[in-house]
């Protein structure tokens, strides 16, 4: 059975009846942020807390942030130490490559697919690190 064609008239009507519904329902959500606002005010002054900012905040978001701890190894060394190690052991400068298969060598595991470009991140980042020329590093 074919749809049914509806006429303009019949169109504007529709569009006229969800543009009312709209503006009833924003004048709604108007009014319940307020009310929230009210409580969450009346929470504040009841607890002492300063009151959360915005529609939709909660106590959780004022928690302080935490300081992350830096991510340690197994072995307790992080990787530029390791790197750090294997520079050390050379005059000149050492490719990323080689230092990439001697930090794996020297016990250092890892589950990257690409482990070599978190070396020359390391090696990039760290000031203790100078670049002799591309792909090849040195200690500062």
């Amino acid at each position: 059975m074919p749809a049914k064609i509806k006429s303009i008239e019949e169109l504007r009507r529709e569009l006229q009846a969800k543009e009312s519904e709209l503006a009833t329902l924003q004048s709604r959500r108007q009014r319940i942020a307020q009310e929230l606002a009210n409580v969450e005010a009346r929470i504040s002054t009841l607890t002492g807390r300063t009151p959360a900012r915005g529609p939709g905040k909660t106590e959780k978001a004022q928690a302080p942030k935490r300081v992350k701890k830096p991510a340690q190894r197994r072995t307790g060394k992080p990787l530029a130490e390791y790197v750090a190690k294997i520079l050390s052991k050379s005059k000149g400068g050492v490719p990323t490559g080689e230092i990439t298969k001697a930090v794996q060598n020297a016990g250092y595991h890892t589950t990257s697919k690409n482990f070599y470009y978190n070396v020359a991140h390391i090696l990039r980042a760290d000031k203790r690190f100078q670049r002799v020329t591309p792909g090849i590093y040195k200690l500062a």
